[in-house]
């Protein structure tokens, strides 16, 4: 029988934010859905490869239903294999950059370095680039002019590294572009090219930057206060119906018990009462059979008299006188009434 799972406290779970809802386990490689809902690269490809299907014709793009919240998420193209799909989903970097673990195989040595088949060992961690890094490309870090204002910290300094994390964040419709716009009339963050193109008659448009610079961060931990609570109500929701459930498991328990209880009382009754009925019926018949028996015995003795007594009168007729006969006669009346009488 199925029972619903337990949930882990909110005060339990206030680093869970790295893991992923299908396996549970630490992010690696985090991949999220246009849903914004994150997920293990090779989790999200297994979920793809399992469910991926075509709606309606198979002109149209294939879908998968988000595993958390079922939205509806088309592939880019309709000739992409689940692998690329999965690979192309863009890379959670915030998530990636608050649960870096220096000890993981891929942190331990300089990404730059990898890429030109070189073995170093890192010994820094570039923020913008979300990689780690040796001591040279460290210095290539502040002679490059497209590399200088990027933040790097020592790869053993945890503290440091979660400390003021800015992720430039990829918009989704155009490669290349940040999301630095953000248009109160839509509610929406968007980067240069979606301003132009979507937003441009918007009256309300506000730089990422000057909306940060006037955020209250106290009133942004108020919200994640809120988001809390309404978490906890959400579990204790999810704990009420889970009382329920397993009270109505107990509920369906005790009726079955005690409608087998009754169903068997019930059997029991009409067992006793069919064995009363076929006595009764077995007594009535064998009376029937024995009245039929005596009744059949009686006839064939009357048939016997009656027999007797036409020999003796053909007898009478064929050789007596009529004397003989009217005596004869009055005799043989007499011997069939009196056996009729008996």
């Amino acid at each position: 029988m199925a029972s619903l799972k337990k949930e882990t406290p909110v005060n339990e779970r206030e680093n869970d934010t790295c893991h992923c809802p299908i396996c549970l386990e630490k992010v690696r490689k985090p991949k999220y859905l246009s849903c914004y809902h994150t997920f293990c690269e090779a989790c999200i490809e297994t979920y793809i490869s399992s469910t991926a299907t075509h709606k309606e014709n198979e002109t149209l793009l294939k879908s998968i239903e988000c595993p958390v919240c079922r939205t509806c998420i088309k592939a880019p193209r309709n000739d992409i294999s689940n692998e690329e799909w999965a690979s192309e989903l863009p890379q959670n970097k915030l998530v990636l950059s608050v649960s870096v673990d220096p000890e993981q195989d891929e942190n331990k040595y300089c990404m730059f370095c990898k890429r030109l088949e070189k073995t170093v060992t890192a010994k820094y961690w570039c923020k913008a680039c979300m990689e780690a890094i040796c001591e040279d490309c460290k210095l290539l870090h502040r002679a490059a002019p497209i590399l200088q204002n990027h933040k790097i910290v020592n790869l053993s300094n945890i503290k440091e590294m979660n400390n003021e994390v800015e992720i430039e964040e990829s918009c989704n419709l155009h490669k290349g572009k940040i999301l630095d716009v953000f248009c109160h009339d839509h509610q929406e963050l968007c980067c240069s090219v979606c301003h132009v193109k979507q937003h441009k008659l918007c009256k309300h448009v506000d730089t990422v930057e000057d909306i940060a610079f006037e955020t209250d961060r106290n009133a942004m931990k108020n919200i994640a206060l809120k988001y809390a609570d309404l978490e906890k109500v959400l579990e204790d929701m999810l704990l009420e119906n889970l009382n329920k459930t397993e009270k109505l498991i107990i509920r369906k328990h005790e009726i079955c018990m005690n409608t087998d209880k009754k169903v068997e009382e019930i059997k029991s009754l009409l067992d006793n009462a069919y064995a009363k009925w076929l006595k009764r019926f077995e007594q009535n018949h064998a009376d029937s059979i024995g009245n039929i028996e005596i009744a059949s015995d009686e006839l064939k003795r009357f048939s016997t008299t009656v027999h007797e007594v036409r020999m003796i009168l053909h007898s009478v007729l064929k050789c007596g006188s009529s004397k003989q006969l009217v005596i004869t006669n009055h005799k043989l009346k007499k011997q069939i009434s009196a056996h009729i009488t008996r």
